[in-house]
């Protein structure tokens, strides 16, 4: 059952409708049938979603500058605004698996950050990076140790880095909610050793003009500055 509902390999070559189908019941009505949820193991499926976005439903084609080769090339592909669509539910479910994973949920988020680490084109991570910083704002309890020991912030300056401004404030946004409910010595401990808040500066003028009012209103939503 879960190789062929969670096997794109099958599904990509189906009609848009069978293929929305299937992704509107995993992101709603699967997460909810106990019966067969619990026969899966939330770790599995979270890794191949995230390979199903990465290699599968790309919305921009990563040959070039993430530099692996897609799948999912043959046949009647769907279109760009399909594959987004696509990709909200299957992030919507993705993120139910994390939720529901038990223990620390270390190897779930560490799944996630080497998709965003992995990945280098804007509109191929953009969702993806909104559902990291939502797991962060609303699940801190759990999303801020494993964070931390899983080393996030390397990942949040490698997006700090990227052309686009919409990318640069998700990526201050999850920076700026894992700050913000980290203790101080947390806090201290992750930033102070490298000089990141020198490093923070630096990526902020990295581009001409990128210091703009919704730079600044995103510091100031987060309570940053």
């Amino acid at each position: 059952f879960v190789h062929i509902f969670f096997n794109p390999a099958i599904w990509i070559y189906f009609s848009v409708d069978v293929q929305m189908r299937l992704y509107t019941y995993l992101a709603t009505e699967f997460v909810t049938y106990s019966e067969i949820y619990h026969l899966i193991q939330p770790i599995s499926e979270i890794i191949q979603t995230l390979h199903t976005l990465k290699y599968f439903y790309w919305i921009i084609d990563p040959s070039h500058r993430s530099g692996f080769k897609p799948k999912g090339l043959n046949g009647n592909r769907p279109t760009r605004e399909q594959i987004i669509e696509m990709r909200r539910y299957m992030l919507l479910y993705l993120k139910q698996l994390v939720i529901s994973s038990s223990g620390t949920q270390e190897e779930e988020l560490q799944a996630i950050l080497n998709y965003l680490h992995t990945v280098h084109e804007d509109d191929n991570l953009i969702d993806v990076l909104d559902m990291t910083v939502n797991l962060m704002s609303e699940h801190p309890r759990t999303m801020v140790p494993a964070f931390d020991r899983r080393q996030g912030l390397k990942t949040v300056f490698k997006l700090l880095a990227s052309s686009s401004e919409i990318t640069r404030l998700q990526a201050l946004k999850l920076l700026g909610f894992f700050l913000q409910r980290s203790t101080v010595k947390r806090k201290t401990d992750a930033m102070q050793p490298h000089n990141l808040f020198s490093l923070l500066a630096d990526r902020l003028l990295l581009h001409p003009n990128s210091f703009t009012m919704a730079t600044y209103n995103v510091l100031f939503e987060v309570k940053y500055i």
